[in-house]
């Protein structure tokens, strides 16, 4: 079952529209995401968190709800991505990486 949840969190995050704004940073599928890329993505995807939060769960809006809301959702962001999709890319690539640094022993060596 973790398995299936790992390679659907995948799957998501090969798509190239989840990372639109910000596609140049996605790193190849043996490369890890580490916490410095979470950080760099946060402010783009931690703030439309914020955006939707400020919207949907406030009756009165001011500047300072969403500039509150927008903010405060960024190390929710950071956390909860870091820690789930992040992870689930990480694992593959260590798959990945450990796929390609075993070489077969060829009779002609």
């Amino acid at each position: 079952m973790i398995r299936k949840i790992v390679d659907f969190m995948n799957w998501l995050t090969d798509m190239d529209w989840g990372w639109w704004p910000v596609i140049r940073l996605r790193p190849s599928k043996e490369n890890y995401i580490d916490s410095k890329l979470v950080l760099m993505i946060t402010p783009i995807f931690g703030s439309t968190a914020g955006l939707i939060v400020a919207f949907f769960g406030f009756n009165i809006l001011t500047p300072e709800i969403v500039i509150l809301s927008v903010v405060g959702t960024w190390p929710v962001f950071f956390i909860a991505y870091r820690f789930t999709f992040a992870l689930a890319w990480n694992e593959r690539a260590d798959v990945l990486r450990n796929a390609t640094s075993v070489r077969p022993i060829s009779n002609a060596e």
